[in-house]
């Protein structure tokens, strides 16, 4: 019985927010920025990103996102395992279309797709376990790929986004956060 009332309270709460919503936040010369949390299915994890995007059009963006990443490593042998810790930072450049109009969604939704284009530059690995330094020729690498993900405003400048694609150097990614609309 609680898990029903919880669930209704949500339920209506979600309503109610995108009752109030008039966003018209996804149109040209708007401003949006973003921060949030990802994965990735050959880095680790990426604690942080915060990026910004610019409507050229109703259905044109370009924008440029940071990322503060973890790498890790295991590597073993003779029966021992010993685990290999980096961090790094990725800066990217984006263009996406919105897809709003041409699906006819609600003013508050927006659902995009597009490319990425950028580096990662990382230290050197390190372990706690054991001291053998890992000479890593990898520390920077260009990234490149496809990427499609949606927003959800459910007040006038603020909301949930989530996103996933994938890019050299990188596989494949997820990420969620939250979306601030500041013109």
């Amino acid at each position: 019985m609680k898990k029903l009332a919880v669930f209704v309270l949500i339920a209506a709460m979600m309503v109610g927010f995108t009752q109030f919503s008039k966003a018209q936040n996804f149109k040209e010369g708007g401003i949006d920025l973003n921060l949030g949390l990802g994965t990735t299915s050959s880095i680790g994890f990426i604690p942080v990103y915060f990026g910004g995007n610019y409507m050229i059009k109703d259905f044109l963006s370009v924008g440029a996102e940071v990322q503060f990443r973890l790498d890790n490593a295991n590597y073993g042998y003779l029966g021992s395992s010993y685990d290999y810790h980096r961090t790094g930072f990725a800066l990217l450049t984006r263009g996406d279309y919105h897809f709003n109009d041409l699906l006819k969604l609600p003013e508050e939704f927006d659902v995009y797709a597009g490319v990425d284009l950028g580096f990662a530059i990382y230290g050197d690995f390190k372990s706690n376990d054991f001291d053998y330094e890992w000479d890593d020729d990898n520390n920077f690498y260009f990234l490149g790929g496809p990427h499609a993900g949606g927003r959800w405003m459910f007040a006038d400048k603020f909301g949930l986004n989530a996103e996933f694609g994938g890019r050299s150097g990188d596989g494949a990614y997820f990420k969620v956060g939250l979306t601030f609309v500041i013109k």
